[in-house]
């Protein structure tokens, strides 16, 4: 955990708060893919714990925690190949 505040921190916060953002982005068009297809989720680890204690991020946390069933995950790939962009 500091060696990953300490890298933002020589960035400057609006390094991670565009790190976080972009994060959103993702969960917002993975969800949707998930809602579209009716593939159960539901976020884990760090993800899930600042959703409930922070209403959002952990506030150094730059990575998303999302978890399927093991058997919905090959579905998962083939869909979010066509689906998701590129980037």
């Amino acid at each position: 955990m500091k060696e990953e505040t300490d890298f933002y921190a020589s960035y400057g916060n609006e390094a991670l708060e565009k790190v976080q953002s972009t994060l959103w982005e993702i969960l917002l068009q993975v969800d949707s893919i998930f809602e579209k297809n009716n593939i159960r989720y539901f976020l884990s680890y760090g993800t899930l714990l600042g959703a409930v204690r922070h209403k959002g991020f952990i506030p150094w946390d730059d990575d998303l925690d999302i978890a399927i069933p093991i058997e919905k995950f090959d579905k998962f790939k083939k869909i979010a190949e066509r689906e998701l962009p590129p980037y």
